[in-house]
């Protein structure tokens, strides 16, 4: 995702997954209810908020290429987004 495909995400896309979503795999589809939608888009905010970070970043590096790049990496190997999730919303661990 490019910086404005993240910027509509974080103000349109995200806000909107409030109502409940879908979200589609080659096996099929997961129903996130409103009930539910909080965890999933606090997750999915702080991705695209890192992403966006690293795209500013990116863009000020082009800008000016002498500068080193100072924007950490938060993610970790390893830690899939199940953990993320699970770590984040006390109670969440019961469901699997």
């Amino acid at each position: 995702m490019d910086k404005l495909e993240i910027e509509y995400a974080l103000a349109k896309q995200v806000p909107d997954m409030a109502r409940g979503f879908t979200i589609a795999t080659s096996y099929g589809e997961l129903h996130v209810s409103a009930v539910d939608a909080p965890v999933v888009m606090k997750v999915v905010r702080d991705l695209l908020e890192s992403e966006l970070e690293r795209a500013k970043a990116h863009e000020r590096q082009e800008a000016n290429p002498e500068q080193p790049s100072t924007t950490p990496y938060p993610r970790q190997p390893g830690v899939s987004i199940f953990d993320v999730i699970t770590r984040t919303a006390p109670g969440m661990r019961d469901r699997e």
